[in-house]
């Protein structure tokens, strides 16, 4: 998993008061926090790949998380954004979004694969 930050980030903070249940990012002026288990694979085991990239001050509640399943997925979220409790990114590479719709018609049997369709004809 690589995380991505700003360019002020001046490390991980061990000794926060939250750093039990939190990643405390530290820079020059505000901070960043991310549940501990955030990262997740399909397995709900540890990512060895992916991008998430955090803007400074940003933050998610206890028990959200991210779960990747491919290396070139990548999530970014901004600056000052804030996420509730349990909050969850699924990202998923199996849905084609360069068409009408995301829905997986390939597996439900009508007829349609996603791959019939000439994506490059703007």
């Amino acid at each position: 998993m690589k995380v991505e930050t700003e360019n002020d980030f001046s490390g991980i903070d061990g000794d926060h008061p939250m750093s039990q249940q939190f990643n405390i990012l530290t820079y020059s002026l505000g901070g960043s926090a991310i549940p501990l288990g955030f990262f997740r694979d399909w397995r709900d085991q540890e990512p060895e790949s992916g991008t998430f990239y955090i803007g400074k001050c940003s933050d998610f509640g206890v028990g959200s998380m991210v779960k990747y399943d491919s290396e070139c997925q990548s999530l970014r979220v901004g600056r000052f954004v804030s996420g509730g409790s349990r909050l969850q990114f699924l990202l998923n590479g199996q849905h084609e979004s360069r068409t009408i719709s995301t829905y997986m018609f390939c597996i439900a049997g009508f007829g349609l694969m996603a791959d019939s369709v000439d994506l490059d004809t703007r």
